[in-house]
């Protein structure tokens, strides 16, 4: 099988980058081609290294074209049986493809997010989500669409971590302080952690000042801002806290095995507890808290973190709560690393989840061999009509009076638009607004009855419909 994998991120390195990395170096283990496409930078050199084909995109809407017709070249030489996406904008690129390949397509959902899922949930092969909270949040949320028959497509394939190399070292034996790390990219989305993690360092710094110490794992925009906020929490105790920068492999876990607490999210958590450390988890959305006997399934559940309302859902006092326990308690600290290595080698075995990404692969493989030669004036018009398709978020309807209306099409940029609207009363047409560059109409309906809304967008010669929902006067 030849298997494509597009992948949008903003940070250079990251939980996600790993997910992919696995999951790509698996497949090629097991005599599969892998293509991944990703921006150029970091992550596209350690692919390289490794022997993976990349192909580089910044997936802006200029590149899009390009972007498209490099992938239906790489078909040509090399027969794309299955397409692998994650969210956003390699989403968009996959999706189109998928189309025009008759491909399979998957899509992996990693966070609390629902990527506008309810506008091609009906195009994919099958939904990944992480974890069972992530799956149920999407479930609502097809729901709401009224599209839960396709509930089914839904299939939780959790993070895999690499238990040959994330595993228990015994630490050398010294009389030292007790070190409690943060591991986690230190990047606007990881604010939560970090609020959280300035409430745990105020604890310490003024409940154990002799005791403890700090290292910070991880690195990113925030990190400055970080330093100075450390040092208005510490003031003169410049020892207390140890910025080591980002870490991977070896070095990693090195971090871990150094550590007697480690404060992490996702993947950090999960590779932590592999390590036999007990874990404080936290995500980007939520506070778990301490993994032990009464809530690491609650962890399981969500990702360890990926679900929650941040601040609003957080309960003052508990990470100060679940350090003080493993501080004053050694036999505890000993206890709920030991349960944690349990739980990642018998649910988060990184061979296991990617054997189950295998096997999915192979279900859905089409032996389609020959592909018809594709017409490049039909491409174009494909993608086109996509880009205007996908630029469209929603529409909104407000009740200005009792029978006037103000109809919105919001759109994710609006620079070449124009907007025409078809008024229908039962089927007919009964009034004809022509084009503007306005995405509003504020209307009176004359009469009683339902009404259908039709807003006719244009770009260039490239024109949609975008049907608004019924209005009942």
């Amino acid at each position: 099988m030849h298997i494509l994998i597009p992948v949008f991120f903003n940070a250079p390195l990251g939980g996600l980058h790993f997910n992919v990395m696995s999951t790509a170096l698996h497949c090629k283990s097991n005599g599969n081609d892998v293509t991944v496409l990703c921006r150029p930078g970091v992550f596209t050199d350690t692919l390289k290294e490794k022997g993976i084909n990349v192909i580089n995109t910044d997936f802006t809407p200029t590149e899009f074209s390009n972007t498209i017709k490099t992938l239906l070249e790489l078909n040509k030489s090399n027969k794309i049986d299955i397409i692998h996406s994650h969210p956003f904008e390699s989403r968009k690129v996959a999706v189109l493809l998928s189309k025009i390949l008759k491909s399979p397509l998957f899509v992996t959902i990693h966070g609390r997010h629902t990527d506008y899922i309810e506008t091609y949930i009906d195009k994919v092969a099958m939904v990944f989500t992480v974890s069972e909270g992530i799956k149920d949040f999407l479930k609502v949320h097809l729901a709401k669409n009224r599209l839960n028959k396709y509930n089914h497509k839904l299939f939780v394939v959790p993070n895999g971590v690499d238990t040959h190399l994330f595993q228990p070292i015994e630490p050398p034996a010294l009389n030292r302080k007790i070190n409690i790390s943060l591991v986690t990219r230190l990047d606007k989305d990881k604010e939560f952690i970090i609020e959280v993690f300035y409430k745990a360092l105020k604890f310490t710094t003024e409940k154990y000042p002799n005791d403890v110490i700090w290292t910070i794992v991880g690195d990113g925009t925030l990190i400055d801002e970080m330093k100075q906020k450390v040092e208005e929490i510490v003031g003169t105790n410049n020892h207390f806290v140890n910025f080591v920068g980002w870490k991977e492999d070896i070095d990693l876990l090195m971090s871990y095995s150094n550590s007697d607490i480690v404060i992490a999210p996702g993947r950090c958590a999960l590779e932590a507890m592999s390590c036999g450390k007990p874990t404080i988890a936290i995500g980007s959305k939520g506070y778990i808290g301490l993994i032990d006997k009464n809530n690491w399934l609650k962890g399981v559940y969500a990702n360890f973190g990926g679900i929650g309302n941040k601040i609003e859902d957080y309960v003052e006092g508990s990470i100060e709560k679940d350090i003080e326990r493993l501080v004053e308690n050694d036999m505890l600290r000993d206890e709920l690393g030991e349960l944690g290595h349990n739980l990642i080698s018998q649910f988060y075995e990184e061979k296991e989840a990617n054997n189950n990404l295998l096997r999915f692969y192979s279900m859905f493989k089409r032996e389609n061999t020959e592909l018809n030669e594709i017409d490049h004036i039909e491409i174009d018009k494909l993608i086109s009509n996509y880009l205007l398709e996908t630029n469209i978020r929603q529409s909104i309807i407000k009740q200005n009076t009792l029978n006037e209306y103000k109809i919105e099409v919001i759109c994710h940029e609006y620079n070449g638009l124009s907007f025409a609207w078809y008024v229908f009363k039962e089927k007919q047409l009964v009034k004809k607004i022509p084009y503007s560059k306005s995405n509003c109409l504020n209307y009176t309906f004359q009469e009683k009855g339902s009404y259908q809304i039709r807003c006719y967008v244009k770009k260039d010669d490239t024109m949609i419909v975008f049907p608004v929902k019924k209005i009942n006067v």
